[in-house]
């Protein structure tokens, strides 16, 4: 199942805001980066905790390029992915 397998879950949600930001809402292409920001932070943290800390980097890094305040938000503690 997706939720025990992190490759499968991160293509399932990458799908899905394709599929999402496909249909061209104004009102959710104005929250994509942020959507998608948040996406790889979750998927950061899944992989972190499961010890695969070159994909958890990778989703971290892609996060901060969709939205770089991300920084700031994992900074005072928005983010407690990365807490055990």
């Amino acid at each position: 199942s997706a939720h025990r397998n992190i490759d499968e879950m991160a293509k399932g949600m990458g799908r899905f805001y394709e599929k999402a930001f496909a249909l061209g809402d104004a009102r959710l292409c104005g929250m994509k980066r942020q959507a998608l920001s948040r996406y790889h932070a979750v998927i950061a943290g899944s992989y972190y905790h499961a010890g695969d800390y070159s994909k958890a980097l990778r989703h971290c890094i892609s996060g901060v390029l969709e939205r770089p305040l991300v920084i700031v938000e994992f900074l005072s503690g928005r983010f407690k992915m990365f807490v055990s």
